[in-house]
């Protein structure tokens, strides 16, 4: 998942560390079929992106490209969209580049 805005009611920037929830856009409550609540497993910035990038365990039924959902951090939510589902990275999904 990308990071859609990084800024607090404050103004200020926040960036996730890892093990931050994962809720619907409107703050609702994520829950796969065994009861657990997704939650970010990676974070990290991706300079070739212009982005920061969170990994995580979705639900099936939300992990679609492009879903958009909310992390909770610092009780405040921030916006995020589901990038990539599988191996397919985010940075050149083509292999342009290297193949250039």
């Amino acid at each position: 998942m990308t990071v859609d805005d990084h800024t607090s009611e404050g103004g200020g920037q926040r960036y996730m560390l890892g093990g931050e929830p994962i809720r619907t856009r409107d703050g609702g409550v994520l829950t796969d079929g065994h009861g657990h609540h997704p939650y970010v497993t990676t974070a990290g910035s991706a300079p070739s992106l212009g982005k920061h990038v969170l990994m995580a365990y979705l639900p099936p039924e939300q992990a679609v490209v492009g879903n958009q959902l909310a992390v909770s951090y610092m009780e405040e939510l921030y916006p995020v969209t589901v990038g990539s589902i599988d191996a397919t990275p985010l940075f050149d999904p083509s292999n342009d580049r290297i193949k250039g």
